[in-house]
């Protein structure tokens, strides 16, 4: 079980996180499924103090479980990995091996006095310094002399501007690295967009944004079935 020095430390780096995404990768808007997942594990769909609530509740509860069972109360290992410089040798004693990264216990670089294969570490505070935050829909907005996406006017407001300023309009969509293997599903969930907004507009374009690598088979297909990249 991997945990913080306290909850608030959590919930600030979840939140952090969860910021750069939502401007990284995400576009300025947490999508749907995110949404639902985040009020179905945390109890509120966005970021809120509750979530501090459900990571304490977890944590207890892990916790409870396994002392509850006599038979595997002795197989919980409990890490704060932001504290530990080094964690192999807790980790590897707890699970009693000694092959591969744990065989190398003993064993230290000559020159700089580390391990030579490194604990592995994603998604710190450092991975996120100096990520560019400009939301892309603000600047494209700009650009078009449109109110930007966080200006206090309402969405039917914005809208109403738009379609005033200009009549044509498009149904637009980000697609992030659909290369990636665990990305693929997404080409198959746009074809279905396409076909559900086709049961009801067959004028407007539907414009899909690629972000990062696309396969040429998955930008002939998505081309073929009408969408504009």
């Amino acid at each position: 079980l991997t945990v913080r020095s306290s909850p608030q430390v959590w919930f600030d780096s979840f939140r952090t996180y969860l910021n750069d995404y939502q401007y990284y990768q995400w576009g300025c808007a947490i999508p749907e499924r995110i949404q639902r997942l985040h009020q179905f594990v945390y109890g509120s769909r966005n970021v809120d103090d509750v979530w501090m609530e459900a990571y304490q509740r977890h944590n207890a509860e892990v916790v409870q479980y396994f002392e509850e069972h006599s038979t595997i109360r002795n197989q919980l290992l409990i890490m704060d990995l932001t504290q530990e410089d080094d964690p192999w040798p807790e980790l590897c004693n707890f699970l009693e091996r000694d092959d591969g990264p744990c065989a190398q216990l003993s064993h230290f670089d000559g020159d700089s006095g580390a391990r030579e294969i490194a604990f592995p570490r994603a998604n710190s505070a450092q991975d996120h310094e100096g990520l560019d935050t400009t939301c892309p829909g603000e600047v494209f907005a700009e650009e078009l002399g449109y109110p930007a996406i966080n200006s206090d006017l309402s969405d039917e407001e914005k809208m109403a501007l738009a379609v005033e300023e200009e009549p044509n309009f498009a149904y637009v969509t980000l697609l992030c690295d659909p290369a990636l293997p665990d990305q693929t599903e997404y080409i198959r969930m746009l074809l279905v967009l396409l076909a559900n907004i086709r049961s009801y507009d067959t004028e407007s374009d539907v414009v899909v944004m690629v972000h990062g690598s696309i396969l040429q088979e998955q930008w002939d297909l998505l081309v073929t079935a009408g969408l504009k990249l």
